[in-house]
């Protein structure tokens, strides 16, 4: 299966950057730009700029690890059936070190 790693350096302590991934329910602590953020029970309903909605599923928040996963569920419209994200933070020598790893799984057209 294809993924996509990316990896970026924050200049804020690893508590800081846990809490901001943490607060599944507001994501506009991460994503500023995000119109409209809501919780209906583990499903965050995200609303974008350009007026797509994306549900997103809450598949797992591990405090010890630091790492919260989560679900969307692609559209007709899309040739992404599903794609899952992992999110992370860790302490290094610079500061904190977030990372996010895309799993998009495509139906054929």
């Amino acid at each position: 299966m294809a993924s996509v790693h990316k990896e970026i350096l924050i200049e804020a302590l690893p508590e800081h950057v846990w809490a901001a991934i943490r607060d599944y329910g507001d994501v506009r602590r991460l994503v500023p730009a995000v119109v409209d953020c809501r919780l209906e029970g583990n499903i965050r309903i995200v609303t974008f700029p350009d007026g797509r909605v994306a549900r997103e599923i809450l598949v797992d928040i591990n405090d010890a690890r630091r790492r919260l996963v989560y679900a969307e569920s692609g559209d007709a419209s899309s040739r992404a059936a599903h794609r899952c994200r992992s999110l992370t933070t860790r302490r290094t020598a610079l500061g904190s070190s977030g990372s996010m790893t895309c799993y998009p799984m495509s139906l054929p057209r």
